[in-house]
């Protein structure tokens, strides 16, 4: 019975369609938020776009993970397979047909940040506001980041701009590996948490997620077998967060200062009992 919002967010987009949505005027007016765009410091993968020729040329060690995605994700289609030849189809798709807002908002998604969610939350979600919830998030993040990289290493899928020269990739990404997708680990690891946070916002928060995934296509450097990947990451990861009695002592005070800086009573029905 614990944990009652988490596990339904969790399994809600984790048996989600493989389809993406279609994306809104409103959804473009959130990516383009100004927050990250005017302040790129905050993106917590900042010298990587900032300095793409900075690519890993060496073998480097991978730490080892706190959760082993490996034996949980089936691995990723084989080059030659019938299943790679549509993943880099639909890459193709996206990419005939990417409009110039389109690019735009693929190119501004490349930021690895809780702020890309700032236009669905509200504009008092800010740095300032939220130093507590920043602190909380990146280490989050961290953690994550730790497990995905080393399931990359371990499935060695090559992006579909290394495997097809058609593709053609609209942010800056090293010729490394794509499964699963680190950004999308990431929107829905964040998009979970700040729902479970703040319920009354959670649609939105999870088409933000959604969007920030899709843009990882869009961009040519995931198939959209990279990105399911990345949500049955998210998934789990939460899970094994939420069942930790250290991690739901940390969350706490993040909850708190998130509803407070929002205006909302810190003692919501719906979200009270998420964490004990």
């Amino acid at each position: 019975m614990r944990y009652k919002v988490v596990l339904g967010s969790v399994l809600v987009f984790a048996l989600w369609a493989s389809g993406f949505r279609e994306i809104s005027a409103q959804d473009v007016d959130h990516c383009l938020n100004r927050i990250t765009l005017e302040h790129p410091e905050l993106c917590l993968n900042a010298q990587a776009l900032e300095m793409p020729e900075r690519c890993k040329t060496d073998e480097q060690p991978v730490a080892t993970p706190t959760i082993d995605l490996v034996p949980i994700l089936e691995p990723p289609p084989s080059l030659g397979s019938t299943a790679q030849r549509d993943d880099i189809q639909a890459v193709l798709s996206f990419q005939a047909n990417r409009t110039k807002t389109a690019i735009r908002c693929a190119q501004a998604d490349a930021c690895l940040s809780i702020f890309r969610f700032a236009g669905d939350i509200g504009p008092e979600f800010t740095p300032e506001n939220l130093p507590k919830t920043t602190a909380f998030m990146n280490n989050v993040f961290a953690e994550a980041n730790k497990d995905v990289a080393y399931a990359k290493c371990i499935f060695k899928r090559p992006r579909p701009f290394v495997t097809d020269n058609q593709v053609k990739k609209i942010v800056p990404q090293c010729p490394d590996f794509s499964y699963p997708s680190g950004h999308s680990t990431f929107a829905y690891v964040v998009a979970t948490l700040l729902a479970n946070m703040v319920p009354e916002k959670a649609a939105g928060i999870f088409r933000r997620a959604d969007q920030y995934a899709r843009n990882r296509v869009v961009a040519g450097v995931h198939y959209p077998s990279d990105v399911e990947a990345g949500k049955i990451s998210a998934a789990v990861i939460v899970y094994a967060l939420m069942e930790d009695a250290a991690f739901r002592e940390r969350y706490k005070p993040a909850r708190l200062e998130l509803r407070s800086a929002l205006g909302l009573s810190t003692s919501n029905p719906q979200s009270a009992n998420q964490v004990r």
